[in-house]
């Protein structure tokens, strides 16, 4: 994802304009939400998957919150991909909104 990309999604998730079944919004401030196995999964078991979006805090209308460690973050998240069964491979892993 490009930045103009990621300024665009992060736009039209502040004005509610999105499918809300295929995106989801974490604070990851410090660490991985506690259940984003759950969402995962789901999204897994979505025909055309799902996008998380790190970093931002939904009850302050998506600001942008950040993480400490972008690269630790994208790291955990693949790790916990790979412990699924089967093997969930996500499709593409960006730091550009989460980063700080």
């Amino acid at each position: 994802m490009q930045e103009d990309d990621a300024l665009r999604l992060l736009e039209t998730i502040r004005t509610g304009q999105f499918e809300g079944a295929a995106l989801e919004v974490k604070t990851a401030r410090r660490e991985l939400p506690k259940r984003l196995y759950e969402t995962l999964s789901a999204f897994a078991n979505h025909t055309d998957g799902g996008t998380i979006v790190l970093g931002l805090d939904e009850r302050r209308g998506f600001r942008v919150d950040g993480v400490a460690d972008a690269q630790l973050l994208l790291r955990q998240l693949s790790d916990m991909a790979a412990l699924m069964e089967p093997t969930l491979r996500l499709a593409t892993l960006c730091a550009a909104l989460i980063t700080i």
